[in-house]
């Protein structure tokens, strides 16, 4: 993630020595421009839809019964996102702009099935993320397209809950729950027509997670163990690469 973060400073600085030698060599020989009247480089709304892929490895403590299944990393399911923020910019001319990107609120919700010898739980899990910061860079291809670069840094929490379903000849009562909190560092790029955005993001993070799935025998007609549980308490690695399509008034 240093490598990640260091590369693009060195690419925002890059594109703001471009546009500032861009800027001194035009024909009248002004200063560069703080101001532009391209309507894709200027300040404005976010509102983004977002489909994401989160998953976690590396749990650090793990206890169970040996009839469980111990997991090193697990998919979170498809996870549907709503995002709201607004963008500004500190520096821009005609062609570029260099500025911050806040989202004030991101809710995420998906689901996924963890599977065992005898059943399986079927889990919910919210994620909120109450600030994301991202200073972003804007070349604008027209007055009409422009693309963002951006790395956004952002703190996370999880909550979830999770069902038992016995498989067949199996009856089992039990009942899981999930909780964490860590944080992302997170570049991404996004293209611009108009007002509609369409875009791409990596998630890099850690965290402390907490997971557990309890199960007691109710009753079955197989020989199987009277209980499992399976329980991971630690840190862990996040990774969620994200899909989005939104809006940029």
């Amino acid at each position: 993630m240093k490598k990640i973060t260091s590369s693009f400073i060195i690419i925002c600085l890059a594109f703001s020595s471009i546009a500032q030698q861009t800027a001194n060599t035009t024909t009248t020989g002004e200063k560069p421009s703080s101001s532009s009247s391209n309507p894709m480089i200027k300040k404005g709304f976010i509102l983004n839809l977002g489909f994401g892929f989160p998953s976690y490895s590396d749990a650090v403590t793990v206890s169970a019964s040996s009839t469980s299944t111990l997991r090193s990393n697990e998919s979170l399911g498809l996870q549907i996102s709503l995002e709201i923020g607004n963008q500004w910019y500190f520096w821009k001319n005609e062609k570029m702009g260099i500025g911050l990107r806040a989202n004030w609120l991101t809710l995420g919700y998906s689901s996924y099935t963890t599977d065992y010898p005898n059943f399986k739980y079927n889990n919910t899990l919210i994620e909120w993320r109450p600030l994301k910061l991202a200073p972003q860079f804007t070349y604008a291809l027209s007055d009409k397209m422009a693309l963002d670069f951006s790395l956004e840094f952002s703190a996370a929490f999880l909550i979830g809950g999770g069902n038992l379903e016995n498989k067949p000849g199996y009856s089992y009562n039990g009942n899981g729950g999930t909780f964490g909190a860590g944080y992302y560092i997170t570049p991404g790029a996004k293209f611009r027509y108009k007002k509609l955005a369409v875009g791409f993001d990596l998630g890099l993070g850690s965290g402390g997670l907490a997971k557990a799935e309890v199960a007691t025998n109710a009753g079955t007609t197989s020989s199987a163990n009277s209980g499992e549980v399976e329980l991971k308490v630690g840190t862990v690695s996040l990774l969620s690469p994200k899909l989005y399509i939104g809006f940029k008034f």
